[in-house]
């Protein structure tokens, strides 16, 4: 009986020795976080919650993950079933089977998460980053991350699996601490059986478009030049819309990089820009015109980066 207790001892010693020690230094776990996404491996469900007005629209998505790689599928009962999300480290491609069309898209790589990496590195860092015991979640063990501002008003959480570092739930607040997104694994095998060619989506008899289409269909149809940043610019092209601004039909394109991004709008006619620096607040913004269409640049760029944009679009 005493041979059996001190057994069990070993036993629980050697499980305790297994677990995940908590780590403390937020810098450290945010970027093992950043370089374990190269070579993850998983499958898994996740809910994906955003806020649109005063709703929040929640939807499930079945996960797989090989790296750089990620396929997303919808279970049956979902609004979105039959749509297939692929995307690489160079593009997203997102099926749409009632349109028979393949968007592609650029990928959404975690630009604020890169940035959360950096502020942990940087001075002072460590004043607004917390880390604690995240309790479980899908199973895991996870530690929890907490971004706030002076104040201690939380920013962002984030729940990672310390030893893989996985991130498992992610939620993200408004200055006023209303949550405004997030998602969370309610399951994850971080040891499946992934066939490479799940991540292949080129479906034959399917039409593909991509945000160069929707700028040339839009600019054709609002009779716009078709003024953009080239394609290799320091800049991605992130979304194509149009909008209507104070009764004018607008051409809006969005760009960004790892630092910065702004919007570019293309109208006929002038622009108020008294109206205009109202909508800007904080954000720089330049005017120009061009053979009776107004140009605009708003964003987060400062004087260099703003001449050196409008440069690149004709000004």
């Amino acid at each position: 009986m005493k041979r059996l207790s001190l057994a069990l001892i070993a036993l629980g010693v050697l499980a305790m020795s297994g677990l995940a020690q908590p780590v403390t230094d937020a810098g450290t776990l945010l970027r093992k976080t950043l370089d374990a996404a190269a070579h993850l491996r998983y499958t898994g469900i996740r809910t994906v919650t955003l806020r649109a007005g005063v709703d929040r629209q929640v939807h499930t998505e079945l996960i797989e993950k090989q790296g750089d790689k990620t396929r997303v599928e919808f279970p049956k009962d979902s609004p979105y079933h039959g749509q297939v999300i692929v995307e690489s480290d160079q593009e997203r491609r997102h099926f749409f089977p009632a349109k028979n069309e393949i968007r592609v898209l650029p990928p959404r790589r975690e630009k604020g998460f890169a940035r959360l990496e950096r502020m942990a590195s940087g001075p002072g860092a460590r004043r607004r980053l917390h880390v604690s015991d995240g309790g479980m979640l899908a199973g895991l063990h996870t530690e929890l991350v907490t971004l706030t501002d002076p104040m201690g008003n939380p920013l962002q959480k984030l729940w990672i699996e310390p030893r893989s570092g996985v991130l498992l739930k992610r939620e993200l607040y408004d200055r006023t601490g209303v949550l405004q997104g997030g998602f969370e694994f309610t399951q994850i095998n971080l040891n499946p059986r992934i066939d490479g060619r799940d991540f292949r989506l080129a479906i034959k008899g399917v039409k593909v478009l991509s945000l160069r289409d929707d700028l040339r269909a839009l600019a054709l149809r609002l009779k716009l030049p078709e003024i953009s940043l080239a394609s290799d610019a320091p800049y991605q092209l992130d979304a194509v819309r149009m909008q209507d601004l104070g009764g004018q039909q607008v051409l809006v394109q969005q760009y960004s990089n790892d630092e910065r991004r702004f919007s570019f709008f293309l109208l006929r006619g002038a622009i108020d820009p008294s109206r205009l620096q109202k909508q800007a607040g904080n954000l720089r913004s330049l005017i120009w015109q061009k053979d009776g269409v107004s140009c605009v640049l708003l964003g987060d760029l400062d004087d260099t980066e703003m001449q050196d944009v409008s440069r690149r679009l004709g000004r």
